[in-house]
């Protein structure tokens, strides 16, 4: 089978074509043709650690490989059609349409992938399109995961930074939702896009500087590793806030006890994957309080390299997907 791979980390060109045995499905597991995948933060931090919070990169490069990758086909997500089912396997069926998500982040940059019925797949909506499917898994995932995480509840006020991202756009929407009242922050160019996802306040971080707004939240959500920490935004924080590090380093996820003492709920740390919290984003995509969004460019497989740059730009306007079949 046609794949892309990497076999050093660097800028997006380290990718290159290959073919790869296709592979068989175990008893327990099935074997899906992927139609379209997208270009995660995860992926992008796999190849060239581009993302990955302060204090934290060493451990990364310990866990996927100090000099060189330990795994060559990477990829998280994935959207495509059941080709064949283990003898194990009831709930799916040759023909099937799934979607799903990768939680090592390898083997979805190719045309063909396994994966255990049990583990974060499952239908995928009629509502959707392949793309659709596969460009929402990665934000919605992490962003539901740290909502249930921390607790959020209807009615309290939400300070989203980096709104416009794949986590943020999807935060956006859950915590609408969820009956939260949310304000997103993002670029000039992505505020008519964020407001149409339903944010009721959206501010412009190049004309003005939240710090100095005098506005405190119930909640506030990073998504922005550039952009500080803790230290950073818990001057926005009511009293008794909680503070969400997606985009935390190692002192964010250390320092939990410090927020307690303030008062104030520090949320760090890893994002799982669940095939719980993947039913419940197919059922807010089937009800439509979860809407994808897709970058204008998609791309074909061959051209990885450049749909990870273009990911990376300020020109993108959505999730970079990946058309592979």
């Amino acid at each position: 089978m046609q794949a892309m791979i990497y076999e050093t980390y660097g800028e997006p060109e380290v990718f290159h074509a290959t073919l790869l045995k296709k592979p068989k499905q175990g008893r327990d597991e099935l074997l899906v043709k992927i139609v379209a995948t997208a270009v995660t933060t995860g992926d992008i931090n796999m190849r060239g650690f581009v993302y990955v919070p302060h204090g934290l990169k060493w451990i990364a490069r310990v866990m996927l490989g100090f000099k060189r990758p330990k795994k060559e086909l990477i990829g998280h997500v994935f959207s495509g059609v059941v080709e064949a089912v283990g003898a194990g396997v009831k709930a799916f069926k040759v023909g099937d349409e799934v979607f799903g998500m990768e939680s090592s982040g390898t083997g979805t940059y190719a045309h063909y992938k396994t994966i255990a019925h049990d583990k974060p797949v499952v239908l995928k909506p009629a509502t959707v399109t392949h793309e659709e499917a596969a460009s929402v898994l990665f934000g919605a995932m992490t962003a539901l995961h740290f909502f249930q995480k921390a607790k959020l509840s209807a009615g309290q006020s939400v300070l989203i930074n980096g709104a416009s991202g794949s986590v943020g756009s999807a935060a956006v929407q859950i915590a609408k939702a969820w009956g939260m009242y949310v304000t997103a922050v993002c670029s000039t160019s992505h505020i008519d896009g964020v407001r149409n996802l339903g944010a009721d306040e959206v501010i412009d971080y190049t004309q003005t500087d939240i710090h100095q707004e005098g506005k405190t939240y119930d909640v506030v959500l990073n998504t922005v590793v550039a952009q500080g920490d803790f230290d950073s935004f818990h001057t926005l924080l009511k009293p008794k806030g909680t503070y969400i590090a997606i985009a935390g380093g190692l002192k964010d996820m250390l320092r939990p006890l410090w927020g307690v003492l303030r008062g104030q709920k520090i949320v760090a740390g890893p994002s799982a994957e669940t095939k719980e919290l993947l039913e419940q984003i197919a059922s807010m995509l089937i009800e439509g309080s979860l809407v994808p969004v897709v970058d204008p460019q998609v791309f074909p497989l061959e051209a990885l390299a450049q749909a990870h740059r273009h990911a990376q730009s300020k020109a993108r306007r959505g999730t970079v997907v990946v058309r592979v079949a």
